[in-house]
């Protein structure tokens, strides 16, 4: 029979099962990362009078993120919301400066994996005495209570109605009411593969299935990141905006209002090799 433990490394991620610490971990406390509020929509009074510009994967490459908005000549300006479609931390050197920026300018960001994989150490470290996370997550050590908290609650997707628009990290399967997607569709999901019956099953590999935005037809306009080996991807109903900025690659936004430009940068600070993507 089936450990507890093993139940729950496989229920909270089948293709990538979590580890038996952080498998303890969630059956000590079991209000792990599932955000009071995991679909946010917002009105048209949210968002009156505001320039939309969603962004990609920042990956801590804070510098990147600055050069992008001064190019997008939106740095600083209160005229406009930032929308971040996740994993704003992890793997480059300046994740703690980003995540002070986005919440110091009262943007918005979703859930990404490296955002519930912080949180999912952040647990380690509190409830393991003496565990330490690998030594470029260290960073983790600098992070409040309140950042911690901030984390934790990020929504998985959110919605804006008014400009048919939703953002998410991973995708969306055509045909599957929001609120029956797991967590890992909404976050790990890149390709969907097509079953012998029509119907869509996610996976995170590269390598099967077809990206998951060629099949998706709306209505909304879904903006998304998380395959960064793909890099932009610009399909009729779908904005895929992981242009791969810790590997070498640009960081890139796109104005979801107005003339829908899309900006991108050259990185600046690329310090992961690309490949490792595949399985992170």
């Amino acid at each position: 029979m089936e450990s507890k433990c093993e139940e729950v490394r496989r229920t909270y991620s089948k293709e990538n099962p979590i580890t038996y610490e952080e498998a303890e971990i969630i059956l000590k406390d079991p209000s792990f990362p599932v955000p009071k509020q995991p679909h946010i929509v917002l009105s048209e009074d949210d968002i009156k009078g505001k320039k939309i510009f969603a962004i990609g994967d920042v990956h801590g490459c804070y510098d990147s993120l600055i050069a992008l908005l001064k190019k997008a000549d939106v740095y600083q300006d209160p005229n406009v919301l930032l929308v971040f479609v996740g994993d704003i931390i992890n793997k480059g050197p300046k994740s703690c400066e980003v995540l002070d920026f986005v919440r110091s300018s009262n943007s918005l960001c979703i859930m990404g994996n490296h955002e519930r994989s912080a949180v999912r150490k952040l647990r380690l470290m509190k409830w393991n005495v003496g565990y330490e996370p690998k030594p470029r997550k260290r960073w983790l050590h600098s992070l409040s209570e309140s950042d911690c908290s901030y984390l934790q609650e990020l929504p998985h997707t959110i919605s804006i109605p008014s400009l048919n628009a939703i953002f998410v990290h991973g995708g969306l399967i055509q045909g599957k009411l929001l609120e029956n997607h797991t967590q890992d569709e909404l976050l790990l999901m890149r390709n969907v593969i097509v079953e012998e019956d029509g119907t869509l099953t996610s996976t995170k590999d590269s390598m099967k299935g077809v990206l998951w935005g060629s099949l998706w037809k709306g209505p909304q306009h879904v903006y998304f990141g998380h395959h960064a080996v793909q890099r932009l991807q610009q399909h009729p109903f779908a904005t895929g905006l992981d242009t791969g900025c810790v590997y070498g690659g640009a960081l890139t936004g796109v104005f979801v209002t107005g003339d829908k430009r899309l900006i991108s940068v050259e990185s600046v600070e690329p310090t992961e090799n690309c490949e490792e993507v595949i399985n992170s």
